[in-house]
């Protein structure tokens, strides 16, 4: 989603970055990189399409809800830097 809004906040001794809904971002990845803390929405695709299952335009609004959410899978640290 554009334009999405993430702050990163660094103290002597630690960081913290809160993003908004957004979905996988290689700029807010690069901004979390070595954050001790990172706070960021993610949906469950099929956690949404359970709840939206008996609405109309079912197939259109899990369109729209993914493409402005990061799934729980792209959240996933390990996906950015795998543990070593």
């Amino acid at each position: 989603m554009s334009p999405a809004f993430a702050y990163r906040f660094d103290a002597a001794d630690r960081s913290i970055v809160i993003a908004d809904d957004t979905t996988r971002s290689d700029p807010l990845i690069a901004l979390a990189r070595d954050a001790d803390v990172v706070v960021h929405e993610a949906q469950i695709p099929s956690a949404a399409d359970r709840l939206i299952a008996h609405v109309p335009n079912a197939p259109d609004l899990s369109r729209r809800i993914l493409s402005h959410h990061t799934s729980d899978e792209d959240a996933a640290v390990r996906r950015v830097s795998p543990a070593e």
